[in-house]
C-alpha cells in the first residue's frame, strides 16, 4: 500500500518534473531549443513517468456479475446472481457490500456479514438472491450494488436487473426450417453412414415438442426433441442397412411438425454404392489311387448380380488326361501360361462349382506292370537279399517309446560271400540302446551325422550258401513321437568276382 501511495504522490508531481525540464532546456540552449542529451533526459522521463501514471490508476480489484435467473412473478421467488470478486494486488483484501433497499430482500450464499475475504490474486464467488417484498409495481428494477475495498478504499458499483410480474410472450406463428445433408451422398452399405440435419427456429417461439419424421426405403426415423427461441440444433442419425443391399438410387423425404403446424423437409437423394469385384476362386485337391479331382469354387462376394470371366490355369503335359464338367468357352495363353476360359454369371453373394478331373488309369496299369517285373528282376538277379523291419515295442504318452528294428540278410546263392558291411542309420529323434539281444550281431562302429542322425555298421567275415542272418537292435524316442516314423533304408556291400555289389533293403515307415 505505501508504494501505491508513493507512485500517486510522484504522479501528482508531474506538472512540477516537466515544468524543471522545461525550465533547465532554456537556460542551456535559449528559446526552448534543447541540446540531444537534454532531450533524451526529457523522453526518458515522460515515458517513465507515464507507466507509473498507468501503474497507479490500475485497477486493484475487478467485479463480474453472472445471471441466473432475473425474472420474478410472486413475492415468494427469488431472483439470482452471481458474483466474482478478483483481487488485483499484492496482498490480502476484504471487499464489503451495501445494498440497502427498502423494498427488496437481499440474502447472500454463502453468508457474507463480515464481507469477503480475497487472497492475492485471487477470486472469490457470492449468489445474491433477491425477492421483491410487493409485485403490485410490474416493471424492470435495476438494484445497485456497491463493493468497497478496505485495504485501498476503491468502490465500484453493479446493478442487479430484475423483472416484476408476468412477461408478455407474442404469439409468433411457427415458422420452422432444416437443412439435410448426407456424409457421403454414394453410401458403402458395408459400413455405417450419417443422415445430418441442422433444424432452425426461425422466430422467438419456444417449442416444447418438435416432432421429426423421415424415412426412404431404406431406413427411417422419428424423433421429438425442444427448439429453444431462434435456436438452430444440429442432430446426425446413424444407420447401417444389408451389407449385400442391391446397387440403387433413393431420396430421404420427411415432415417437422411443431404446434400443429406441418413443415415438409427438402427432398434428398443418394446412392447405393457398387462393390462388387473380380469374382474369388478357391481349389480344392482330391487325390485318388489313379484319379485326380480338382473343385473350383467360384464365389461373387458383391452387392451386385454380374457376368464375368473367368481363368483357371492348366497344366500342357496333363491335358490329355483331363476333362471338365463344364465346357470352357475358350482357352488363352498369358505370358507363357495356358489357362480355360468359362463365362460364369453370379448373383450377388451367389457361387458356382467347376470340377476337374484326371483320369491316370492307363498309366497306373502300366506303372504296375513295370514295377511287377522290375520287382521279378531285382529278385532274380540279386545273389543276396536285404530287408528291413520295424516294429513298436514300447508307447510313451500315446505315442512311440522304443522301436525294434530287424535286418535280415539271405544268401539265395550256392557260394560262399566273404567280408560284408552292412550299414543303418537311425533318425535323430531316436537313441540307439546300448543293450543287444543274445545272439544278434553288434555293431562294430555307432557314429553321428552332422544332421544328428546315429549310423551303425557291422561286419560279417563270411555268409555260408543259402544262409540268413538277422540284425536286430532297439531305439527309444528322446520324445513320445505323435503321428508316425519313417526309418531309410539298410546298405549291404560286398564284393563278388572281383566287383564291389551293393544292396539296398526297403525303408519302412510306423
Amino acid at each position: 500500500m505505501h508504494n501505491i501511495a508513493y507512485i500517486i504522490e510522484t504522479f501528482k508531481n508531474y506538472n512540477k518534473i516537466i515544468s524543471y525540464i522545461i525550465i533547465r532546456g532554456s537556460r542551456e540552449g535559449g528559446k526552448m531549443n534543447f541540446t540531444r542529451n537534454s532531450m533524451n533526459k526529457f523522453i526518458i522521463l515522460v515515458l517513465m513517468l507515464f507507466f507509473l501514471g498507468s501503474f497507479a490508476y490500475a485497477k486493484t480489484f475487478e467485479v463480474d456479475e453472472k445471471v441466473i435467473n432475473d425474472h420474478v412473478i410472486s413475492s415468494d421467488d427469488y431472483a439470482e446472481f452471481e458474483v466474482t470478486i478478483s483481487n488485483k494486488i499484492q496482498y490480502d483484501d476484504r471487499f464489503r457490500f451495501n445494498y440497502n433497499q427498502l423494498q427488496w430482500v437481499v440474502n447472500t450464499d454463502p453468508v457474507r456479514l463480515t464481507g469477503v475475504p480475497v487472497e492475492p490474486y485471487d477470486s472469490e464467488k457470492t449468489t445474491f438472491k433477491i425477492r421483491p417484498k410487493d409485485v403490485t409495481n410490474v416493471g424492470l428494477y435495476h438494484i445497485p450494488l456497491t463493493i468497497y475495498s478496505e485495504a485501498t478504499s476503491e468502490q465500484e458499483t453493479v446493478y442487479l436487473s430484475v423483472y416484476v410480474g408476468e412477461k408478455f410472450v407474442p404469439n409468433y406463428v411457427p415458422f420452422i426450417t432444416a437443412d439435410v445433408t448426407f456424409d457421403d451422398y454414394s453410401i458403402d452399405p458395408r459400413k455405417e453412414f450419417n443422415v445430418n440435419f441442422v433444424i432452425t427456429n426461425n422466430n422467438l417461439r419456444d417449442y416444447d415438442n418438435v416432432n421429426l419424421f423421415f424415412e426412404s426405403q431404406l431406413f427411417s426415423k422419428n424423433d421429438s426433441f425442444a427448439l429453444g427461441p431462434k435456436e438452430s440444433k444440429t442432430i446426425a442419425y446413424s444407420f447401417k442397412i444389408d451389407e449385400k443391399q442391391t446397387p440403387m438410387e433413393d431420396f430421404v423425404t420427411g415432415t417437422i411438425i411443431a404446434a400443429n403446424t406441418t413443415f415438409r423437409l427438402p427432398k434428398i437423394t443418394y446412392s447405393i454404392y457398387d462393390y462388387t469385384q473380380e469374382f474369388q476362386v478357391e481349389q480344392s485337391v482330391n487325390d485318388k489311387v489313379y484319379k485326380r479331382y480338382e473343385t473350383f469354387t467360384i464365389t461373387n462376394s458383391g452387392n451386385a448380380n454380374s457376368t464375368q470371366n473367368v481363368l483357371i490355369e492348366q497344366n500342357r503335359l496333363r491335358n490329355i488326361f483331363m476333362s471338365y464338367d463344364l465346357e470352357p468357352v475358350s482357352y488363352s495363353v498369358i505370358e507363357g501360361k495356358q489357362y480355360a476360359v468359362f463365362n460364369i454369371y453370379l448373383d450377388k453373394n451367389g457361387s458356382t462349382q467347376i470340377l476337374r478331373t484326371y483320369n491316370f488309369s492307363l498309366i497306373f496299369v502300366l506303372f504296375i506292370i513295370l514295377a511287377i517285373y522290375v520287382a521279378y528282376k531285382i529278385y532274380t538277379i540279386s545273389e543276396i537279399t536285404m530287408d528291413k523291419f520295424a516294429r513298436i515295442s514300447k508307447t510313451k504318452e500315446g505315442g512311440i517309446g522304443k522301436v525294434k528294428i530287424i535286418v535280415h540278410i539271405k544268401n539265395r546263392t550256392g557260394r560262399v560271400f566273404h567280408d560284408l558291411e552292412v550299414s543303418d542309420k537311425v533318425p535323430g529323434m531316436f537313441d540307439i540302446e546300448k543293450e543287444y539281444p543274445i545272439g544278434t550281431l553288434k555293431p562294430y562302429s555307432i557314429a553321428k551325422t552332422k544332421t544328428g542322425a546315429s549310423l551303425l555298421k557291422w561286419h560279417i567275415n563270411e555268409l555260408e550258401p543259402r544262409e540268413e542272418r538277422l540284425i536286430s537292435y532297439e531305439i527309444k524316442a528322446n520324445l513320445s513321437v505323435v503321428g508316425g516314423a519313417s526309418f531309410p533304408y539298410a546298405i549291404l556291400r560286398y564284393k563278388s568276382a572281383k566287383l564291389s555289389q551293393v544292396i539296398i533293403s526297403n525303408e519302412v515307415n510306423l
